[in-house]
């Protein structure tokens, strides 16, 4: 019995994980640079939107880490 109890338990977690990596959508697509959100790329880079996806750029010039 407590191994029938293990094998759900183990096959309730498989399985969710399996499920939440499936609706992952790790690209944003995009019309402008303001469609990125802020938060899609680290500090020394800041988001644009290239072709239609948002990509991390290195941010450049004076006000490089506004």
């Amino acid at each position: 019995m407590d191994q029938i109890v293990k094998f759900v338990y183990v096959m309730i977690i498989f399985l969710f994980q399996f499920l939440a990596a499936m609706n992952v959508n790790a690209v944003f697509k995009c019309v402008q640079d303001s469609d990125c959100p802020k938060y899609y790329c680290l500090l020394i880079f800041k988001p644009k939107c290239s072709l239609g996806w948002c990509i991390c750029v290195f941010k450049t010039g004076i006000n490089s880490y506004n």
